[in-house]
């Protein structure tokens, strides 16, 4: 599409999400062992996160393992 400047825009064919969780799981497959836990625990010892980052980060897993939990539980009472 060319703008009135004539100048150009471009637009991504890939979401970025989409895009991020491709290279993610190709690190973790590559660096960790494809061990989810270990590239956690990399994450918890070996960076530089501070206490709050550390347990913001542990409020998401703690709201994804209840979402998990209530889809398994509402998939099995189906």
């Amino acid at each position: 599409m060319v703008a009135p400047d004539n100048s150009r825009e471009y637009y991504p064919l890939v979401d970025k999400e989409d895009y991020f969780s491709k290279h993610v799981n190709g690190i973790i497959k590559n660096f960790f062992n494809n061990s989810v836990t270990q590239f956690g625990s990399f994450f918890a010892r070996d960076t530089s996160m501070s206490t709050q980052e550390l347990e913001e980060l542990r409020n998401i897993i703690d709201e994804e393992i209840k979402r998990k939990q209530k889809k398994k539980n509402n998939g099995a009472s189906a």
